[in-house]
């Protein structure tokens, strides 16, 4: 095969060809393959990077013997995606050429088309991840405090309960107390015989402790006994002043218990 004596680079477009550069290969001077295919490569970059779309260049060889061209290589370049060996892409002003740009413009569609979807896909779906993880944690999170406000409801149903308790403890133990004072002075001097204390003591306190014992029901039957009036009025006189008493004694204990906590101990 005859040695090649050079290339020319020229420009496709629906005029015709124009050459871009060329290349003379003379006096036994080796081509570096390499080099040459940098040097053209950046000549078609730089001819294209105003020009809009995918342009057209073919590359022709010469080899020693004929002044035409023996050999070309069509080359496609675009200043979006870069040069693809396509053909050339570059249509003529005819019919045939308007299908083929239909055919490149529709391609170009659906393939900008179809990026985009994976581009939106890609999105999507990473934002479905960390929303995925997101939410594993916040229910994590959400479990823990559910347990922790369960164990302090808990807590704290207890803790109202024992106070109650006490309270409640604290309350009988003094209506216990009170009532055993009452019945003292009574009691004590029946065991001795003697007055112990005063006899209008020992009365007073066991009135009392009867009055306290009267229920609704057993002031009804002693109303409708065939007593006198006078009689009636002052026993019932006691007997209210006796459980107002009462009552406000109670309003003083709870509020006591309340004050400290129903932790107050009672002396022997």
């Amino acid at each position: 095969m005859a040695p090649c004596t050079g290339f020319s680079l020229c420009h496709v477009s629906g005029g015709g060809e124009k050459e871009i550069h060329a290349v003379k290969l003379t006096g036994g001077k080796q081509a570096n393959e390499r080099t040459l295919a940098e040097l053209f490569d950046g000549k078609c970059k730089a001819d294209c990077q105003h020009l809009p779309g995918v342009q057209s260049y073919v590359l022709y060889a010469f080899y020693e013997g004929s002044n035409a061209p023996q050999a070309r290589k069509p080359l496609s370049y675009s200043t979006e995606e870069g040069f693809q060996y396509k053909g050339l892409a570059t249509e003529g002003p005819h019919k045939e050429g308007q299908t083929m740009q239909g055919m490149r413009l529709t391609e170009a569609i659906v393939q900008g088309t179809f990026r985009t979807l994976n581009a939106i896909m890609t999105t999507a779906m990473e934002q479905n991840r960390e929303l995925a993880s997101e939410l594993r944690v916040t229910r994590a999170e959400n479990r823990e405090m559910f347990s922790v406000m369960k164990d302090m409801i808990m807590q704290s149903t207890e803790l109202a309960h024992e106070k109650r308790m006490k309270e409640l403890e604290f309350e009988r133990g003094s209506q216990e107390r009170a009532t055993l004072m009452r019945y003292l002075p009574a009691l004590a001097n029946s065991l001795f015989g003697r007055e112990v204390f005063p006899q209008g003591v020992a009365d007073e306190s066991m009135f009392e402790a009867i009055a306290e014992a009267l229920t609704p029901a057993h002031v009804e039957k002693l109303l409708e006994m065939d007593l006198p009036p006078a009689v009636v009025g002052m026993v019932m006189q006691r007997v209210n002043k006796i459980k107002e008493a009462k009552e406000r004694g109670k309003e003083r204990v709870l509020a006591l218990a309340k004050a400290t906590n129903g932790k107050h101990e009672l002396d022997p």
